[in-house]
């Protein structure tokens, strides 16, 4: 599992040391550029979100009028001919 934390920087070696006292940790601190980058894929998946809940409003709308378009005794007819 990997784990992302927000240290500051005074306190980054102590952190760094005490997580070395644990065989099973591996610790590495990431460069700046890097760092930026879990941000936006996270802001990136929040946007899917709010679209997402868009899509789920739109296609609850939408379905009495799919129902009425779709649903009628024409198309019954025609599916059993």
């Amino acid at each position: 599992m990997k784990l992302i934390l927000d240290i500051q920087d005074q306190k980054l070696p102590f952190f760094m040391e005490l997580l070395g006292n644990f065989n099973y940790v591996k610790a590495k601190p990431l460069a700046p550029a890097y760092a930026k980058v879990p941000e936006e894929i996270q802001e990136t998946f929040g946007k899917m979100d709010v679209k997402n809940q868009s899509d789920d409003f739109f296609h609850t709308i939408q379905q009495a009028k799919m129902a009425e378009l779709w649903d009628n005794k024409e198309d019954e007819e025609w599916e059993n001919a």
